[in-house]
């Protein structure tokens, strides 16, 4: 999903917006516009995870609950070892307490990291574990995947679900990017100001939630006011999908043709480039539908696919919002992002 926005006006419903392709099935022969027809018309609904995904989820709990097994055992030699090893008041023995009292800490972290996870696992398989648990709202209006729409020519590719409040009444915390823990702070912060030569804009937040707001606009898109290490005009990017999670790429201000598989028909697409030659992809098949935003958290685009040589994408594709947006508001004219965390 990209991110909620609100139906404005009299409503107070929220909405969450993501591809058309990924809500529908769609080729070459199948592509409708839906729009839900009102009170006591049949629903389609919206489930977070399939199945095979979920099990992805447990599993991936599973083993981070067996890595920080394995380094408590570790920690508990080192413990021992250390204690038969302490003793008196010199220079070496002193170290030896030091790395004592922290290796007793990441004894104590990595006990926490597994009883939290524990927990964390048996409320998901309880509280999400059959599939009607993760049904999470049911779709309002996604209109038919079109190309080459307007004078600018991009892809028109997105819909919107109305939330199921309830479920998300005690979590929700309006529109962010959780940053996640595979990239540690100091790394990620270095790597969306790779530059010794100024003040890093970017500021990596206290809880992990990179907060979202307003939208990169045209201009900025086009002429990103960046530099990378190479000294090349960029914008440093943002985006958590469901295939590979966390990643960062760079804008250079270049839009693409892309021609569509199933149709052979070509739309203009916001190019986002893999951060660089030694880093993992930007994006793989299954992140469709994830927003990408900078360093600042503003909204940048909606990823609607990717190219390359492999199954993963050395350049991915992205609807600029900045044209998007008012295209969303033609369904819902009193459409708004100023979501509050109450706001549900």
């Amino acid at each position: 999903m990209a991110l909620y926005f609100a139906e404005g006006g009299d409503s107070d419903k929220v909405l969450g917006l993501t591809c058309h392709h990924v809500l529908f099935k769609t080729d070459g022969a199948t592509n409708d516009d839906y729009v839900f027809a009102g009170a006591g018309a049949p629903r389609k609904f919206v489930q977070l995870l399939g199945t095979p995904a979920f099990d992805k989820l447990l599993g991936a709990v599973k083993t981070r609950i067996a890595g920080h097994a394995i380094m408590v055992e570790f920690y508990e030699r080192q413990i021992k070892r250390l204690e038969a090893r302490v003793g008196g008041d010199d220079e070496d023995n002193v170290a030896k307490a030091k790395e004592l009292r922290k290796t007793r800490d990441l004894l104590d972290e990595a006990n926490e990291a597994i009883e939290d996870l524990e927990k964390f696992y048996e409320k998901v398989k309880k509280e999400w574990g059959k599939p009607n648990q993760r049904t999470i709202g049911y779709i309002r209006s996604s209109p038919a995947i079109a190309f080459n729409v307007g004078p600018e020519g991009f892809t028109e590719d997105w819909g919107a679900f109305e939330l199921d409040g309830p479920k998300f009444k005690e979590a929700f915390k309006g529109n962010f990017i959780d940053l996640g823990t595979e990239i540690s702070p100091g790394h990620f912060t270095l790597k969306m100001y790779p530059r010794d030569d100024g003040k890093a804009t970017f500021e990596y937040p206290y809880d992990r939630l990179l907060p979202l707001r307003d939208m990169i606009t045209e201009e900025r898109m086009r002429e990103p006011d960046m530099l990378d290490h190479d000294n090349e005009a960029c914008l440093f990017v943002i985006k958590n999908g469901n295939a590979t999670d966390i990643t960062i790429g760079r804008a250079t201000g270049i839009f693409s043709f892309v021609r569509d598989d199933d149709t052979a028909q070509e739309s203009m697409e916001w190019a986002i480039y893999n951060y660089d030659n030694k880093s993992d992809v930007f994006s793989a098949p299954g992140d469709s539908g994830s927003i990408i935003v900078d360093g600042l958290g503003r909204i940048g685009g909606l990823l609607t696919g990717g190219t390359g040589k492999t199954e993963t994408s050395d350049v991915t594709y992205a609807t600029p919002m900045w044209w998007l947006w008012p295209r969303i508001k033609q369904h819902f004219p009193n459409a708004h992002l100023d979501l509050q965390p109450a706001q549900r």
